[in-house]
């Protein structure tokens, strides 16, 4: 018997390129494929070949210089870079549209997460590890990667709630600040109630955790001394940030002397409050760990 909930998932993946189809019926990529004569799925294979990136580089280089109704008829947002894994990184157009329907389901269990314990418990925390290299203050005006884009839109519509996340939006976004794990962990080790670590490559937090296991001595002596050594490549708003949270001794010795004792489930035992460690795994197809 067919599973009812392929068949929805089934009718609904229909419905959204039907419709795109017909929204960009009038585009050259919409003329050259017929899109506006496509009524069923099995005219859309004949239609629309298998093809690869090499096949909408020169629509895509058009498109970079502001030719509209080329690939899409929906707004651009912003281009994104690839990660270049299988080749040169690759810039992919983001549709105002498209990246409304990402945000909408972007993290979605993660939220549910951090919002029900807060609901809960009155305080929890997420800390992502790593900072977007984007100005907050100022329009999108280079290529970033998905979730950059995703989560500076949903900062810029006041989706997001700043007193969630581990030292605010400062520790978001920032262009100018290199030393992202010094930064991260200097806030994290002041911060007990994180729930949520986050990152968007799951191989990041393993650096994150290589970083820490080889320089928390440091940072917490910088952190009682409260002072950031000035090669540090950090933006002055960011340590002006850290140099203004409150410190708790107590807290810090007992991570020195959890440290001392090795670091075997070192993240429960420094951060006891945490339920989700999320990131992406492209080898393993991990997504979300619960601890």
């Amino acid at each position: 018997m067919d599973n009812p909930n392929c068949q929805n998932f089934q009718e609904e993946n229909l419905k959204a390129l039907f419709e795109i189809l017909k929204d960009n019926s009038n585009t050259e990529i919409g003329k050259l494929y017929n899109f506006s004569s496509i009524n069923n799925y099995e005219q859309y294979k004949n239609s629309v070949k298998f093809s690869e990136y090499k096949d909408y580089e020169k629509y895509l280089n058009r498109m970079v210089k502001g030719e509209k109704n080329i690939l899409t008829s929906y707004k651009i947002a912003s281009y994104l870079t690839s990660s270049g894994t299988t080749n040169t990184p690759k810039k992919i157009p983001i549709t105002e549209k498209s990246l409304e329907k990402y945000c909408q389901d972007f993290d979605i269990n993660k939220e549910k997460v951090i919002r029900e314990y807060r609901k809960k418990h009155g305080f929890g925390k997420r800390l992502l590890a790593h900072i977007y290299m984007i100005d907050k203050n100022k329009d999108l005006d280079d290529s970033y990667i998905i979730s950059e884009i995703a989560y500076f839109d949903m900062f810029k519509k006041g989706k997001l709630i700043e007193e969630e996340h581990v030292g605010g939006f400062d520790l978001l976004f920032d262009p100018e600040t290199k030393e992202i794990f010094y930064v991260k962990l200097w806030a994290a080790f002041l911060e007990e109630n994180i729930v949520l670590f986050e990152t968007v490559f799951f191989s990041k937090f393993i650096l994150f955790l290589n970083y820490f296991k080889t320089n928390y001595k440091e940072i917490i002596s910088d952190i009682l001394n409260n002072r950031i050594p000035e090669d540090k490549l950090i933006s002055e708003n960011i340590r002006k940030n850290l140099l203004s949270m409150p410190i708790n001794k107590n807290r810090l010795n007992y991570i020195m002397e959890e440290c001392g004792k090795g670091f075997n489930n070192i993240i429960k035992r420094i951060w006891p409050q945490v339920k989700i460690i999320s990131g992406i795994n492209t080898k393993e197809s991990f997504h979300e760990k619960k601890c």
